[in-house]
């Protein structure tokens, strides 16, 4: 894999995406999303002793027990503040909280994932091209802008019909900032502070923009 040229800086902000290799359209399936987000949540935090793998296969009473050690000391190395899967690509807004901590993310993520993937399908090699892409999130108003296109993907792509139905699209964090579900570890209120922690300011933001670029 080719030397990154970017760097990581704790406490900023950092709009990550990637594609497919071959324009796969791996997010396709709620099982595939799902496994993709759980891995996302679990390695959030820094330093397991168990891969997401292992976890995924632990018996009920040995994850619980492994969450209760595990997750109450463990340390958060990136929060996620949204989050987008389409068929062949993913977005992320992340703020990083621990040194290394956005690549060490990613790296892990897309391994397990790919890992998951490869064996299912009897295949071998990556999935995204090589390096994922990553935009410093320089001012308030481009952390709000991100935030934003993030979210319209769906609605760009046609995959809903309107910002109305964007609320019945599972794989977006959209649905956390709106209150349609409990934003668990979906960080809105970094965005949604700027909108005075108002959920129906942000989502009259979104559809006031809704055909903008």
């Amino acid at each position: 894999m080719p030397t990154r040229k970017d760097t990581f800086e704790n406490g900023n902000y950092y709009h990550i995406f990637d594609k497919t290799i071959d324009k796969k359209k791996i997010f396709s399936t709620d099982g595939l999303c799902r496994l993709f987000i759980n891995a996302a949540r679990f390695y959030m935090y820094d330093g397991h002793k168990a891969s997401f793998s292992k976890y995924r296969h632990m018996l009920s009473s040995v994850k619980e027990d492994y969450s209760k050690d595990y997750f109450v000391s463990a340390r958060v190395q990136v929060r996620l503040i949204c989050y987008t899967l389409m068929p062949n690509h993913y977005h992320f807004l992340l703020q990083q909280t621990l040194s290394g901590g956005v690549q060490r993310f990613m790296g892990n993520l897309i391994n397990s994932f790919t890992r998951y993937f490869n064996t299912r399908h009897s295949r071998k090699g990556p999935i995204f091209l090589p390096q994922f892409r990553s935009v410093s999130i320089l001012r308030k108003s481009q952390l709000v802008y991100t935030s934003k296109y993030i979210h319209l993907n769906p609605v760009k792509a046609n995959l809903v019909s309107s910002i109305d139905d964007l609320i019945n699209y599972p794989w977006s964090s959209y649905r956390a900032y709106t209150g349609y579900d409990v934003p668990g570890f979906v960080h809105s209120n970094k965005v949604l502070k700027h909108f005075e922690y108002s959920q129906s300011k942000y989502r009259e933001y979104l559809i006031g923009n809704e055909n903008a670029d």
